[in-house]
């Protein structure tokens, strides 16, 4: 935040609104930001109380209101500090040969080693009940450490061998958090009410039908935008995606 309101320019100067080309990019890059789904139900599983989970404020409401606020504060701030020069982490426009920025850099980085565990928290229990099947206890740590460390490996080479990490953000948005996160708990909730009423004018259904369409509108478009961008990008011929928050 420092240097994002270092000499801060005009709001005049900037284009405040993308092309309408840009926008599943920037509709599929949001939902992949605020999306936590995978660790939702963990967490509200482990919590003492469960029932304050959801609610007002609630747990969920309230981390979701810091989240939102501290994001539109870095994105917005940071597209008007860099404009079309911002890159995919705001981080990677913060100047190289001065040690407070580089410092940001080695946090950043330090905060992504830390959170891997948590965001790998899911998938390594589906895997730890599959192994938990085997008649042979021979070798547990060493297949669990292998495991972890091939399915990282996999993450990691993902991220280098595309240059342009932002499309791929804005893919895995599109395909795999707007049906996750948004069209799959939108079918369920609507399934499990179905018989025991959908409230006043049948709200439920018509909240559900409207979350339902933007999952399947960025889905479709998202996925679209961003499979083009990286086919050009893989070429050789690709032209650099920003999306402005």
């Amino acid at each position: 935040m420092y240097y994002v309101f270092m000499d801060l320019p005009p709001i005049t100067e900037r284009n405040m609104v993308s092309d309408v080309a840009q926008w599943p990019l920037f509709l599929s890059t949001v939902i992949f930001a605020m999306e936590g789904i995978g660790v939702v139900m963990p967490v509200e599983n482990e919590m003492a109380k469960p029932q304050k989970f959801l609610g007002c404020p609630g747990v969920l409401n309230t981390a979701m209101t810091v989240v939102i606020t501290l994001y539109a504060i870095v994105g917005f701030f940071g597209y008007v500090q860099y404009g079309d020069e911002v890159k995919g982490s705001v981080t990677l426009n913060l100047p190289q040969d001065e040690i407070l920025a580089q410092s940001a850099k080695i946090i950043m980085a330090v905060v992504m080693y830390l959170s891997f565990a948590l965001q790998f928290y899911v998938p390594m229990e589906m895997i730890t009940r599959l192994l938990d099947k085997r008649t042979s206890t021979n070798y547990e740590n060493v297949i669990q450490i292998s495991i972890r460390t091939i399915l990282i490996t996999i993450s990691v080479a993902i991220a280098a061998i595309f240059p342009n990490l932002e499309l791929v953000i804005s893919l895995i948005g599109a395909v795999f958090f707007s049906t996750l996160g948004l069209f799959i708990p939108a079918a369920v909730d609507t399934v499990f009410l179905w018989d025991r009423g959908l409230g006043k004018f049948n709200y439920v259904l018509i909240k559900n039908t409207l979350i339902a369409l933007i999952s399947i509108i960025a889905l479709v478009s998202g996925s679209y935008v961003s499979v083009a961008g990286l086919i050009e990008d893989m070429s050789g011929h690709g032209t650099q995606h920003n999306v402005t928050v």
